[in-house]
Parts: structure tokens; C-alpha cells; sequence
């Protein structure tokens, strides 16, 4: 797996840009941490995401923002609304359920839908005993 990742520097979109170019069709996706937060609170250059979307988009690969640490704790909501950047798939922690060790994952319906393996919920748990059950719901 570590042979398949690529790193690329924070903020820096030519060191994404020279990656992508020398791995043509080959990458899948690009995994940012939006607004790093575990070296010191890191803002995002002009455009850093905005321009990460549209390498995404242009090279095929799919744009996921971990929001695990910085969802919810920078602005009531995903730091990626506050840039106005739409990831195809976004991951939240614990902040989600109050501090209980929940996580979740959103994003585009047909990326998501290749997550439910039979029925309508996808399980990851450790075990099925939990102190809590969370239940989200869809407007529809």
C-alpha cells in the first residue's frame, strides 16, 4: 500500500499537480485534511481546495476531505462549506455524537452506495454492544 500513496505537500498545488502528471490514470484519490489541525491550526492557502477539486475532477480521481478532527470544531459544520468546496466523500470523529465514539461518512450517493454491503446500513463496529445507537436520516 505504501508504494501505491503519494504525499504531497501541504498547500502547495504544484506538488499536487507534478504528482498527478507523473502518475496519469493511476490515482485514485486525494485524501486532505482541509484545515490541519494536529501541527498547529494550518488555514488553507487562496484556492488550495477549490484547486484541489478541480485536479480531482480533471485527472478522474476522487477529491475526500477528513473532517475527523477539524468537522465541527473551526465553524458549526463542515470546514468544507466554509470554502465552499464539495469533496466527493467527507469522514467526521466523535465530535459528531457528543464525544461518543462514533464516525461517519458522506458524500456522493454512488460512491457511498458501494459502501452498503446487504441492507441498508453498513456496520464497521467493533461490537454490536454499544453504549449508544445514533440514527440518521435522510429529508426524503
Amino acid at each position: 500500500m505504501r508504494a501505491n500513496t503519494h504525499i504531497a505537500s501541504y498547500n502547495d498545488i504544484e506538488s499536487v499537480e507534478g504528482i498527478l502528471s507523473q502518475s496519469l490514470n493511476e490515482i485514485s484519490a486525494i485524501i486532505v485534511e482541509p484545515v490541519p489541525s494536529n501541527m498547529g491550526v494550518i488555514s488553507p492557502a487562496d484556492n488550495f481546495l477549490s484547486e484541489l477539486r478541480r485536479l480531482a475532477d480533471r485527472s478522474g480521481a476522487i477529491l475526500i476531505f477528513d473532517e475527523v478532527v477539524s468537522g465541527f470544531r473551526h465553524r458549526y459544520g463542515p470546514v468544507a462549506d466554509a470554502f465552499s468546496v464539495r469533496p466527493d466523500l467527507i469522514t467526521f470523529g466523535k465530535i459528531i455524537g457528543g464525544g461518543l465514539p462514533v464516525g461517519a461518512v458522506g458524500g456522493r450517493e454512488n460512491l457511498l452506495s458501494l459502501l452498503v454491503s446487504r441492507g441498508s446500513v453498513f456496520r464497521a463496529e467493533r461490537s454490536r454492544v454499544t453504549p449508544s445507537r445514533c440514527s440518521l436520516g435522510s429529508p426524503n
